[in-house]
């Protein structure tokens, strides 16, 4: 702590220091001799700078980091730069000045922890470790974990679902709200595991298409003969267009360009509390909600705090649709690095879920034709924190949008070690079947991705070759064979 003594001095020290320059033939100040960087002499962070315009709050934000770093108080920092402040043409309104001080402090103050802040002048423990002992632990079950869809996702998490633009997140995120508000599996996928109310607060589409996909999941319901399910969607299923509003949960200080959470945080908190049994929140996508720099890791971290923050005062699991990067769109296979912008997102949330259209290879090893292609999508979890690594499931994209399960499974691409024991089994095989088959011809019969061998036929010759050099089958005649014992 600095000595009150020897601050005092420093501040009066300091309060000498705004006396107006003794300048001969100084003449009455105006725009155009504070825009002349000759008038006064001084520099950036001198208290005596007449400032205009356009520099007076950046100005003053520097003054109040330079005189918090050498030990003075907020408040004497406040009176320092209303005093600054007199030499300003014209003048701030004394409220923005107090304001921006405050703002350099709480920064201050975070990054210099044992010094003077606005917020810890008097500090206290951050917690009493009594009451964080693992003893709490050892004796009693720990509460049995909770699934929104069975085995998969968890309740009261937050979450994230990555995906190109055209994919149907928005179709997705509706489906997935009406699974939770009517109890039926998720597109004939993924069980549920508590049903309940529903709230989706979508940024990209309008009341009108909500109508129509709203609508048109009741029509692929119907067929069903679920007698009940439409009413508890018209009941649990709560939607809001986000369209045209200011939805920032976070934001950055037009001062300090901080990233602060915003008052829409406590005001989604009350609308969501009104909702009986509530479930799920969806918040699409990530770009309306959240302000700030998206490549930096700190204002993507803050935003993650605010959505968190919501799940833990709901009880809800919170979902949210990020973008992907362009560079996974290229890539065939899902990955946690799909999301765009800083990985804090993907860092900060307990389950990421990937969905892309599926790529030429991809199809190919379904066997779907290329005019089908784009009308399937692969759904990938490439992230989870609560349960085992989950099978890949290919979707069909049907009349509106709507998700079905196409009942595919992505073929997994053979290991070296199983092609060259399937090569061999079949040279054997064939061989007692009074079979024999040219280097060429074997590949020709068996290679290939929807053959027995499941590789291009490139490669069943040059494993045919490594085989040949490492003794493990031979050629008699242009033939291959087993070698003889």
């Amino acid at each position: 702590m600095i000595d009150p003594q020897i601050q005092k001095v420093r501040l009066q020290d300091l309060m000498a220091s705004l006396q107006p320059l003794p300048t001969p033939n100084q003449t009455p100040r105006n725009h155009r001799q504070a825009a002349n960087s000759s008038w006064p002499p001084s520099q950036t962070t001198d208290p005596r700078k007449v400032c205009v315009e356009g520099e007076r709050n950046n100005h003053i934000a520097r003054l109040a980091g330079k005189w918090l770093h050498v030990g003075n108080t907020v408040e004497d920092v406040i009176t320092l730069a209303l005093a600054a402040n007199d030499n300003f043409d014209p003048p701030l309104d004394e409220s923005e000045v107090i304001a921006t001080c405050q703002s350099i402090a709480r920064t201050h103050g975070r990054n210099n922890p044992i010094g003077p802040s606005l917020d810890d002048t008097d500090p206290e423990p951050l917690f009493v470790f009594k009451d964080f002992k693992a003893s709490r632990y050892l004796f009693t079950d720990p509460p049995p974990r909770r699934w929104l869809f069975a085995d998969v996702i968890p309740c009261g998490k937050v979450i994230l679902l990555v995906a190109p633009g055209g994919t149907g997140k928005s179709m997705f995120s509706i489906q997935l709200g009406a699974s939770i508000a009517t109890g039926l599996p998720f597109a004939d996928v993924w069980e549920v595991g508590e049903t309940g109310g529903v709230l989706l607060l979508l940024g990209e589409d309008d009341d009108e298409e909500l109508h129509r996909r709203t609508f048109n999941i009741c029509n692929q319901l119907a067929p069903r003969q679920e007698t009940d399910a439409i009413p508890r969607l018209g009941e649990n299923l709560i939607i809001k267009s986000m369209v045209g509003e200011d939805n920032l949960l976070t934001t950055a200080d037009s001062q300090s360009k901080e990233v602060r959470q915003t008052p829409l945080v406590n005001r989604l908190i009350l609308a969501a509390k009104q909702i009986p049994n509530l479930k799920l929140i969806v918040i699409d996508p990530a770009s309306r909600f959240r302000g700030g720099d998206e490549n930096a890791s700190q204002d993507v971290t803050r935003f993650v705090e605010a959505v968190e923050r919501v799940a833990q005062a709901t009880g809800a699991a919170v979902l949210i649709i990020h973008h992907a990067n362009k560079g996974s769109m290229s890539s065939s296979e899902p990955s946690q690095s799909a999301s765009r912008g800083s990985s804090a997102l993907t860092d900060g949330v307990r389950l990421q879920m990937n969905l892309a259209t599926l790529d030429n290879n991809g199809a190919k090893k379904l066997g779907i034709p290329e005019e089908q292609r784009k009308s399937h999508l692969i759904l990938s979890i490439t992230k989870t924190n609560y349960s085992a690594p989950q099978q890949d499931i290919i979707l069909r994209r049907s009349e509106g949008g709507y998700l079905t399960n196409a009942k595919l499974t992505p073929s997994k691409t053979p290991t070296t070690d199983a092609v060259d024991a399937s090569i061999i089994q079949l040279v054997q095989s064939e061989a007692v079947a009074g079979k024999r088959y040219s280097k060429t011809g074997f590949a020709n019969t068996f290679g290939g991705l929807n053959k027995k061998l499941k590789v291009g036929n490139n490669k069943v010759r040059d494993r045919i070759s490594v085989l040949i050099s490492s003794t493990r089958l031979v050629e008699e005649n242009g033939k291959l064979a087993l070698p003889k014992l």
